[in-house]
This record gives C-alpha cells, structure tokens and sequence, in this order.
C-alpha cells in the first residue's frame, strides 16, 4: 500500500460560508469519508483532533472506519487526540460508552498542556456486576512517560484523575496541535471556523482557528499540507494566501477576530516550505479548487505519494558515527533517528517510540552530560566512560551505560526488518555456537522475559564465542568481558503501552519483524577483529 505505517492529519471543521457556497453539510461529509476511506486504504493511519459530540465528525469517521476496515488492520486506523479541556466537558458515561464503541478502531490520546499525554481504553468491568448481570464500565489510562496505570470508573474518579488545576485552554489547544504534528507526515484540511464576530457558532478556542494554527505547523515542519478549498472555511483563506487559489475566491464576510488574519500571515510567511516542484503545486490548486469527492480522494493520495518524503527532523543534534569504536566524546548527544517515529508501527507504535526516544533517550544524555563534569572521565570515549565508571560512579555509570545501549538499540532496528534470513557469516556462527536460528531466538527471548524488573536481553561475543545473556538497568556486556552485538530493552517504557504486560509478545515481535540483522553482522565482524 502506498501510504502504509503512514500517519496523516485530518483538519476539519464547519466552515461558515459553505452554505453561500452552496455545499449542504451532507456532500461536506460525503468528501470527508471518501477522503478518508482513501487514506485507510492506501495503508495511512487518521490521526484526528476533535471534540466528543455523537453528532460531530469525530463519530462518522470513526463509525465510517468501524464498519469497513477495523477488522482488516492490525493496529487501530484512527487516533483520536482529545484536548483536556474538551474532556472536562464530557462525563463519565458518555466518554465510557465512547471508548467502549470505538475499540479496535479507535486509539484515543488525551493531549495537556506543556504537550503531556495520557492514552484512555474502555472496558467492561465484570467485577463491577449490576443486578442486569452486566459489567459495569471502566477506563484505564496510561501515562507514557511513568507507564503507570489509572483507572477510572465513576464520574469523581474522573474528576480525581484530571485534577482541580486548569492550564489556560488556549495553551492546550496549541499543545494538542504540536502533539498531531509530531505524530503524522502530512495533513488535509477541510473548512473551519473563521471568527466572523457577527456569528456567534463561528467563535473558535485557542489562540487562533485550529485550522489555521496546524496548517502554520505542518508547514513550519516541512511536511505535506493538502488544502480542500472549495468547501469554504479558514482551508479556502489558507489556499488564498498560499496563491493556490485566486484572490477573487475570497467569500465576502463581515468583521473577524484579528487573530484570524494574524493567522493567515504567519501562513503566508511560510509558502516557501511547500516544494518548488510545478507538479505539486498543480496538483495542490487542482485540490483546492475541485468538489468531486472520488476525484480529491484518489487526488490527495496521489499527492501525498509525490511529496517528498524524508525522515522527520527530530529534537536530536548530529548523528553519531562508528558506534562502539570509541569515537563518541562528550559533551554527549542525542541522535537522529534513522527512521521517522511511526516506521516501526505496528509493532513498535509511534507513541511508544517518540517517548522512548525524545524524552528517555534524552533525559540519559542530559543526566550525563551534567555527571560526567569535573571527573576523570570528561572528555574520554563513550566506551572508556562505560567501562571506567562501572563499579565506581553509579550516576555517571547509568547514564551514559544508557546513552550506549541507546545508541545501538536505535540501529539494532529497522522498519520491515526481522525474520530468519541473517548475513552468511553471522548465520553459520550463531549455528555453531547456539545450535540455530530458532534455538537462538528461543533463548534470546527466554532472557528477555526472565530478567526480573529492567534490564536487557543481549547477544554479545565472548571469548570467540556467540552469547545469549541479559543485565539488569543500564548494564552491558561491555562490562562483563563481552562486546554487545544485539540487544533488546525491556524496561517498561520501551513496550508497555503497545503490549502491556505482554513482555515475550514484545521479544518475539521485535525479533521477527524489527532487528536490522545487517547491523547485527557489522557489529559481530567489529567484535571479532
């Protein structure tokens, strides 16, 4: 599929002028799920931010989802990111029954302020009986940072859980919108409110149209906006003052707020981000212009086929090279990954790997970095660093054994990767030392799920030998006589919220379908010379 492990946004909203345009909100609505029908079947993932109305978008795309592609897909086809202050106004009923109707299409992710998130699922509690003989409902949320688990089943103890502090609205909307735009490669946008002052329901939260403010993100990360302009809203001005449609487009209205136009203009200092290419922007004022909804579904797909598509520019600094070597000198860094966030989806979701990467990863680099000042170790090699401060300097030692391990284990990863197939040299040592392929894999998980709490489950070599061993925390072969050639975390962070506590279904999936066997073989020919 052309747009598979793909994440786009779907921006939309009512736009007021649709009606002087001429659209009725049901051909508004047939566009939408022919758009993203589309997108599901090209392979993409929605992730959509929305309120909880049954009667609003949120519910026909992902009852639309529901009844045609759910049972299709291994992971859900639409994230739902729900700003807090739209689920203080939902009570614990309504958003139960949510949850529970959405389940197997739907993930949905609470955004905060200060870009926090919490992911909810619904259940049935059977322990919870009524005299119907019927579970009675419950939600869980996770928080991906601590993995720690709440649950919530009664209106209080959904008040508990979001707390009596309230951040301002506006700052979370904008934290919500950050969220979405690191989550996807590319965004469509339909409609939206325009804060025409003499329209009461035209009003909009946040310091701009939502609209507006993630078509400003998009652009500012480079990524692929798809404007549908024809239906009216914020997405006809933003085509407007993108020149992929003509000035003379502009639907007459009265006074706006002046945040409005302030959008706009931070919209049209970014033009320049949309690609220099005269096929693209054809094809992006063909959009903007058009009303047929199978022509912009297979058009939209098209375009985000042709945009050109690159890894994500993460929070990292400068990739590091000849890892292991003892070339990596502090101050330490983190580095870019060599795949986007959503790569490993399924089977490492993009969630799991972002919070792995940009808040762990980061936090062991940052820690060290601090550690390591005025000791014997500042300005020598990662390596020497590991190995001398083991035993010696705890704090230096987990950080920067972490900041190693890392530094692998991104390498030690791939989109597609996994299987049975291994380099000729790496496969006819692995057979000599641990018998085969299977038998390996059998004792590399085997040590992943027996190490009590964190650790690492390794292959490393040893006195000329292949190893399957594990460690506890931030420990490594280097630091028992032997060279890591693979290894694989399991602490919590690194699988909790896509597998729970389903640590072997981890180890196997990441084994099948994850390990970069080629860095496995470079990393094994290091470790012999």
């Amino acid at each position: 599929m052309s747009l598979e492990g793909r994440m786009i946004a779907v921006s939309i909203g009512d736009a007021p002028d649709r009606g002087r345009l001429g659209y009725p909100q049901r051909e508004v609505d047939r566009v939408l799920l022919s758009v993203c029908t589309a997108l599901v079947r090209a392979g993409a993932r929605i992730v959509y931010g929305g309120n909880l109305d049954p009667a609003g978008f949120t519910f026909k795309i992902f009852r639309h989802l529901s009844e045609a592609y759910a049972v299709r897909r291994s992971s859900a086809p639409f994230v739902h990111v729900v700003p807090e202050p739209v689920l203080r106004r939902t009570n614990f009923e309504d958003l139960a029954s949510m949850l529970k109707e959405a389940r197997g299409t739907v993930e949905t992710t609470i955004a905060f302020a200060n870009e926090r998130v919490a992911r909810l699922t619904g259940e049935d509690d059977e322990s919870l009986r009524g005299n119907d003989n019927i579970g009675r409902p419950a939600i869980t949320a996770v928080d991906p940072v601590s993995n720690s688990d709440t649950r919530i089943d009664s209106q209080e103890s959904l008040e508990h859980w979001l707390g009596q502090a309230r951040a301002n609205p506006a700052d979370v909307y904008s934290s919500a919108r950050r969220i979405m735009t690191r989550m996807v490669t590319g965004r469509v946008v339909m409609g939206g409110r325009m804060g025409v002052l003499n329209q009461p329901g035209d009003h909009y939260e946040g310091r701009m149209p939502g609209i507006l403010e993630e078509a400003i993100l998009t652009l500012a990360h480079r990524e692929a906006l798809v404007i549908l302009g024809a239906f009216g809203g914020a997405a006809r001005d933003l085509a407007i003052a993108l020149n992929l449609l003509e000035p003379s487009a502009r639907v007459p209205r009265g006074p706006q707020h002046a945040s409005y136009n302030q959008g706009l203009e931070e919209a049209r200092a970014l033009a320049d981000r949309i690609p220099d290419r005269e096929d693209i922007r054809g094809q992006l004022s063909a959009i903007a212009k058009s009303d047929r909804a199978e022509q912009l579904s297979y058009s939209v797909v098209h375009l985000l086929e042709q945009w050109p598509y690159e890894p994500q520019r993460e929070v990292a600094q400068t990739r590091q090279g000849n890892f292991g070597r003892g070339t990596l000198l502090g101050p330490f860094r983190l580095p870019d990954l060599p795949y986007h966030y959503d790569a490993l989806a399924p089977h490492m979701s993009r969630e799991t790997l972002e919070y792995h990467h940009s808040k762990h990863h980061l936090a062991y680099v940052q820690n060290a970095n601090n550690v390591i000042k005025g000791t014997e170790w500042e300005g020598k090699s990662l390596e020497d660093v590991v190995k001398g401060s083991f035993g010696k300097n705890a704090g230096l030692f987990n950080n920067a054994g972490q900041h190693y391990n890392h530094l692998h284990f991104w390498q030690w990863m791939k989109p597609k990767g996994g299987g049975d197939k291994l380099p000729g040299n790496l496969a006819k040592k692995i057979v000599a030392d641990l018998g085969s392929i299977a038998k390996m894999k059998e004792e590399f998980i085997q040590a992943g799920v027996t190490q009590f709490g964190s650790g690492w489950a390794w292959l490393a070599v040893k006195d000329g030998k292949i190893i399957v061993t594990k460690t506890s925390n931030g420990e490594n072969p280097l630091v028992h006589g032997g060279k890591p050639i693979l290894g694989c975390d399991v602490w919590e962070h690194s699988y909790y919220l896509d597998y729970r506590n389903r640590r072997p279904d981890y180890l196997k999936a990441f084994l099948d379908y994850l390990v970069n066997w080629e860095y496995v073989a470079k990393m094994y020919d290091a470790a012999m010379k």
